[in-house]
């Protein structure tokens, strides 16, 4: 498996300002799609107002990462994804985050459904 992150603001600003919203409880995902055959990158993106202290926007990205790592191989090629903070993700579990967002992006054709 290809790591592919974003990491560049300029991406992250695009993804931001043309992407679809798509939310629930416990995660939140931004998604833009590219349209190049390229393999699809995450990011993820924890706010400094709402979570005012380092240790706890490494915390939830800590988090969303391991909740994020197994669906990450199942996405189509050509979208740019960003990872938010649910209203719930300090609570949930990683299992359900994990359920959360695949079932998002299975609704909204990310990933193909079986």
């Amino acid at each position: 498996m290809v790591k592919v992150q974003l990491k560049r603001s300029k991406d992250f600003e695009r993804v931001f300002f043309l992407g679809r919203y798509f939310f629930c409880s416990s995660v939140s995902l931004k998604v833009f799609n590219r349209e190049d055959g390229m393999p699809s990158r995450v990011g993820f993106a924890i706010g400094k107002k709402q979570y005012s202290t380092i240790v706890k926007r490494n915390f939830l990205k800590r988090r969303l990462k391991s909740a994020f790592f197994p669906i990450i191989h199942k996405l189509l090629t050509g979208f740019d994804i960003v990872v938010l903070p649910g209203n719930k993700t300090t609570t949930e579990t990683i299992g359900t985050m994990t359920k959360d967002a695949e079932t998002l992006l299975k609704k909204h054709g990310i990933i193909p459904k079986k």
